[in-house]
């Protein structure tokens, strides 16, 4: 269920539509992609041959953050200085 996902949004006071959310689980991955956040698979916990067939599928699976960071999602550090 997306509830927990819902939730957090809420906390934070933005929409989900402009979370997104990092899973390592199938579950968590489901989830989070129907409370619409973007996905983030992380393959700590799974494979990501196992992650990347959830249905809905994550945007995107790395093996870890620093994979991101580098690649597709270094968006998330524009204007932030990275130590």
């Amino acid at each position: 269920e997306p509830d927990v996902f819902i939730e957090a949004a809420r906390k934070l006071g933005v929409p989900a539509i402009d979370c997104v959310a990092f899973e390592d689980a199938p579950m968590g991955i489901v989830a989070a992609a129907r409370a619409g956040m973007t996905v983030v698979a992380v393959t700590t916990s799974y494979p990501v041959d196992v992650l990347a067939t959830t249905d809905p599928p994550p945007a995107i699976v790395v093996s870890h953050f620093d994979e991101l960071l580098d690649g597709p999602g270094s968006w998330l550090l524009s204007g932030m200085a990275r130590g």
